[in-house]
C-alpha cells in the first residue's frame, strides 16, 4: 500500500493474483537491481534485468497480454544477481 517493496534474498517472491486481459509491473531500475524471473499462472515467462547505472523510477518492467479477461497470477521471483541483488515492486496496473 503506498510504498515500493524489495527484497536482496534469492528465492524471495512476490504474487500478486488479478482478474484482467493484461497486468502490468511498476518499479525502479537502477545500480543496486538485479534479474527477476517473472512468471504468469506458474509458468516463466521472462527474466528481467533490473540493472542500470543510473536511477529510473516508476517504470514499466514487464507487461502481458492474455486473449481474454480471466483470473490470473503475476509471481515475480528474485533471482539473487551478485552484486546487486535488489528487486522491487511499486505497483501493478490491469486492464479488465
Amino acid at each position: 500500500g503506498h510504498s515500493v517493496r524489495l527484497s536482496r534474498r534469492a528465492r524471495s517472491k512476490a504474487i500478486f493474483k488479478f482478474s484482467g486481459d493484461s497486468v502490468v509491473w511498476i518499479g525502479p531500475k537502477g545500480p543496486t537491481q538485479g534479474r527477476a524471473g517473472v512468471f504468469i499462472d506458474g509458468k516463466l515467462v521472462k527474466t528481467v534485468n533490473l540493472h542500470t547505472a543510473v536511477r529510473h523510477y516508476r517504470q514499466k518492467l514487464f507487461t502481458y497480454t492474455f486473449t481474454k479477461v480471466g483470473t490470473h497470477y503475476l509471481t515475480i521471483k528474485v533471482l539473487g544477481t551478485p552484486g546487486h541483488p535488489v528487486v522491487a515492486v511499486d505497483g501493478y496496473l490491469v486492464h479488465r
